[in-house]
């Protein structure tokens, strides 16, 4: 059983307001008023990927912005993105975008 449109809503407005800060699945459920097991549920119906899935791919659209608008170096985008470090940062950005983020931001750049 999926979510609500408007529990759906109330979840990627919270992600998305939060996307920078330690979210957890009891504050995103509690959003949507829902349970979390209902949430993780529901969010993989609705969304066909896991509310962690959701926020490491929101953080990494947020990093991408951040590097193509500025030359912030990448250890304060990794922060400012809610990555841990930049480590963190360089190891999620290649599993999903599939270069590291130095030379994401170089190709974009030009």
């Amino acid at each position: 059983q999926g979510l609500t449109n408007r529990q759906v809503r109330s979840a990627l407005e919270y992600i998305e307001a939060h996307v920078a800060d330690d979210v957890s699945l009891a504050d995103i459920a509690r959003a949507c008023g829902v349970s979390v097991s209902s949430l993780t549920r529901g969010f993989r119906v609705a969304l066909d990927a896991s509310p962690h899935q959701w926020v490491l791919t929101r953080r990494i659209a947020l990093a991408q912005r951040l590097m193509s608008a500025a030359k912030t170096p990448l250890s304060e985008i990794a922060v400012l993105s809610g990555f841990s470090d930049q480590s963190h940062l360089a190891r999620v950005f290649l599993r999903h975008v599939g270069a590291s983020p130095g030379f994401w931001r170089r190709s974009v750049q030009r």
